[in-house]
């Protein structure tokens, strides 16, 4: 993406892709690079092209979003740092969808709960097995973990607290590592059916899966979160001994 400047006004040019929700929202924040740098212009919905593509995730709107030849007037540009305003965003949107993915893993351990209590297997319900219940324990353990640090991530974005990167990184990076085991256990506790579009909770685990796709996966954010701890620690002088 890139902006010129035209008089009291910024001509944008580029294609912006996988933007989420970009095919529906009423104003779209882009940053374009500029002679003088990056800077961060709101763009209403109805002056750009935008074009719905193919998502893991049936229900999910991801958008290639063209701004060939769009021009916005000098008070749509955001003040500030545009590069440091849409970094915020973009950990406040990584710690939201930690969020998404903890709630479609959830609802996924939930539809797999209530089937292996009913479905029986030697005369008693699969769920009295030892080994299931370890798989349904493994995954909700993943989830309240995840829970837990994207709740902390929307408490350090709420008070604009410092740690709000870190706290967003460590929220996807759980919540990437939750969706994979929920994706495991959960399609194999119900066996073959856990395969089929039949059953619904290949619905949710869809929306959890994607969710690792978009914004960082558990990966990136595991390498950020340690960049960021080891920048932090203290130097080995300055560790106090008790």
């Amino acid at each position: 993406m890139s902006a010129t400047s035209a008089g009291d006004a910024w001509q944008l040019a580029g294609t912006a892709h996988y933007v989420m929700d970009g095919d529906r929202v009423d104003e779209i924040a882009v940053l374009a690079t500029t002679p003088d740098g990056p800077l961060a212009f709101v763009v209403p919905g109805a002056d750009v092209r935008a074009t719905r593509t193919a998502s893991f995730d049936l229900f999910e709107h991801v958008a290639d979003v063209t701004f060939d030849g769009v021009t916005v007037p000098d008070d749509r540009r955001l003040p500030g740092d545009g590069l440091a305003a849409v970094t915020q965003a973009l950990d406040d949107a990584a710690g939201g969808l930690a969020m998404v993915m903890v709630g479609a893993c959830q609802r996924a351990l939930d539809i797999v709960i209530d089937y292996v209590k009913r479905r029986e297997q030697f005369g008693v319900p699969i769920g009295s097995f030892q080994a299931v219940k370890h798989k349904a324990v493994d995954v909700h353990v993943a989830i309240e973990r995840a829970r837990a640090l994207a709740y902390f991530a929307a408490l350090t974005a709420a008070e604009g607290d410092p740690r709000r990167s870190l706290a967003a990184s460590m929220a996807k990076a759980a919540a990437g590592d939750m969706q994979s085991i929920t994706f495991r256990h959960c399609i194999q506790l119900f066996g073959g059916l856990g395969f089929t579009w039949e059953n619904d909770v290949h619905l949710f685990l869809r929306r959890a899966k994607a969710g690792e796709l978009l914004l960082g996966g558990a990966r990136e954010h595991r390498g950020r979160v340690g960049r960021e701890v080891l920048t932090g620690a203290k130097k080995p002088h300055e560790v106090v001994h008790s």
